[in-house]
């Protein structure tokens, strides 16, 4: 029965060995890390403004 230790040194390695083989496999096939995309700026509803949901209501004003 080997150390704890030594299973998680074992297993340290074989994750490296697994991602390097991961990464080779995907930049074989054109894969690149994609850039995060900024999320579109949307203006808040005008406070005034009916949306979709009250358009069954009357039109108020508070």
């Amino acid at each position: 029965m080997s150390s704890l230790e030594e299973r998680v040194e074992k297993l340290e390695k074989e994750v490296e060995r697994l991602r390097n083989l991961l990464e080779q496999h995907l930049h074989q096939h054109g894969w690149r890390p994609q850039p995060i995309k900024p999320k579109p700026n949307i203006p808040p509803k005008h406070p005034f403004k009916p949306n979709h949901d009250d358009l069954h209501e009357p039109f108020k004003i508070d």
